[in-house]
């Protein structure tokens, strides 16, 4: 079985434009939704879009390919062959942007048209109206791939990045996610539609890499629950500029400095329980001791719910993932714990199980489900 994660851009458009349609394609390609267009161009944008999957429906597999590098891609990697392999998995990554949202879903119902359904992914903030937006898209891509391809890769998937279509200020970045998250990178050679694929290389942090995550590990955690720390704090002068990103004041870190954290802590959240990432939360003796002869594996999960609740206290626009679960608990079963999460949910599962005291989560038992 194969996953292909395709980038997208807008030449499903521009391929299929007159020269003036371009040009607006490209003067609106950083608009979030059409209500950023002006209503003139807006209907001329709007021609566009249904003129191109019109054009892109009734195409053959041979038109289809020069209109659309996304296309061109995914369908040379497959061999030309349709209808595709309907036990293959595509996922299109389009920016956050109105035309990156339309020409996605073009291309998604033209591989519909081939027997594949694929999931459309829009990344928040990918964009490039600006340098913060743009390293805020990159920082929401690596979360995306850091909770997405891991399953498909534990499911014994075959990863390939289609890095023939997109913007270049993404694909760039998406060569360097691969290197971790994919088992090859595809291009097509220059024009045409013959492949260039670049297997996965072995990448490892060094030694000087994993001593500094090890020693400042504090504060990138708190970096990983969405914390911005002042750009003068002395606990930042030993870290590598390279790994942070400073704006008006405030730091966090940079998205290869995210890249390389979410690589480290794959490991080191083994080690067992750590501390708490923030003073909103705090770890009870017992909780502590429950926590203490814990598998590697469950330790890195435990460590992981602990940092999507620290997200969940510090942020309240920030949800309450599926997998954390947060709730109050009925009739006071458990004292003094008046709120329970998920700290993993198959046959195995165990509960967190904490109160409030003055805005801080104590976190008192982990324990089996109340029944």
């Amino acid at each position: 079985m194969k996953l292909v994660v395709s980038t997208c851009g807008t030449s499903t458009l521009t391929n299929l434009a007159t020269d003036s349609e371009r040009k607006l394609v490209t003067q609106y390609a950083n608009a979030s939704s059409p209500d950023d267009v002006p209503l003139d161009d807006r209907r001329l944008l709007i021609d566009l879009i249904a003129s191109a999957s019109d054009i892109l429906a009734r195409a053959n597999l041979i038109d289809t390919k020069r209109a659309s590098a996304e296309l061109n891609g995914i369908l040379s990697y497959a061999n030309d062959r349709v209808p595709l392999d309907t036990a293959n998995v595509c996922i299109l990554l389009h920016t956050d942007t109105w035309l990156g949202e339309k020409a996605a879903s073009i291309i998604s119902d033209k591989l519909q048209s081939f027997g594949v359904t694929p999931q459309i992914e829009r990344v928040k903030d990918l964009n490039t109206r600006s340098r913060q937006t743009f390293d805020d898209g990159l920082r929401n891509l690596i979360d995306w791939a850091s909770i997405t391809l891991p399953g498909y890769r534990d499911a014994k998937y075959h990863i390939a990045f289609n890095l023939v279509g997109g913007f270049k200020s993404v694909q760039g970045f998406m060569q360097s996610l691969g290197m971790f998250y994919a088992d090859e990178i595809v291009y097509i050679f220059e024009s045409g539609s013959e492949l260039l694929r670049i297997p996965r290389l072995p990448v490892n942090l060094d030694a000087a890499a994993r001593t500094l995550f090890e020693t400042h590990h504090a504060i990138f955690r708190l970096f990983s629950i969405n914390q911005s720390i002042s750009s003068t704090d002395v606990r930042l002068k030993p870290l590598p500029e390279t790994f942070l990103y400073h704006d008006n004041g405030e730091c966090d870190w940079s998205p290869w400095g995210k890249l390389l954290w979410e690589q480290f802590k794959i490991e080191f959240y083994k080690q067992g329980l750590l501390p708490s990432p923030t003073d909103r939360i705090r770890l009870t003796d017992t909780f502590k001791k429950d926590a203490g002869n814990l598998q590697p594996d469950r330790s890195s999960i435990l460590n992981q719910r602990i940092d999507d609740l620290a997200r969940h206290l510090l942020d309240e626009s920030n949800p309450n993932p599926k997998r954390l679960d947060v709730k109050p608990l009925k009739r006071d079963p458990k004292p003094p714990s008046t709120h329970e999460a998920d700290a993993w949910a198959d046959a195995d599962c165990l509960r967190i199980f904490f109160h409030y005291e003055r805005g801080v989560a104590v976190l008192n038992r982990l324990d089996k489900p109340l029944h």
